[in-house]
């Protein structure tokens, strides 16, 4: 029991840490393309980046409910060694809804941070 508490922090720590990277590198790519677009000001971008983490996170979820309804069949690679030395417990399901909520949850502090700071 012990270990398997272990292992499951461990893999929603690992996943946790990989959703933030994600963000961090979504954040940065859509702020640019925004701040250009916008005439090279920092608010467009900042809006732009909201938007684009919010859209990506939500096709992040919906890939991950469409996981949820197929069958079983396909991961066939999530039981290879080099997936279980990095996760243990988590699928490739639970990778990506951790992932979407998360970069939901970054789109907004985001938006917390637009419009009340």
């Amino acid at each position: 029991m012990k270990k398997l508490l272990r292992n499951v922090v461990h893999d929603l720590a690992f996943t946790l840490i990989l959703g933030a990277a994600a963000a961090i590198a979504a954040l940065v790519v859509f702020t640019v393309i925004g701040t250009v677009a916008g005439g090279f000001q920092l608010r467009p971008g900042l809006v732009t980046a909201r938007g684009g983490l919010l859209v990506l996170g939500s096709l992040c979820l919906f890939v991950c409910a469409g996981m949820l309804l197929r069958p079983k069949t396909g991961e066939k690679w999530t039981k290879s060694p080099a997936w279980r030395k990095r996760l243990q417990c988590f699928g490739l399901t639970g990778v990506s809804a951790v992932i979407g909520a998360e970069l939901i949850a970054a789109a907004s502090i985001l938006d917390y941070w637009l419009y009340f700071v």
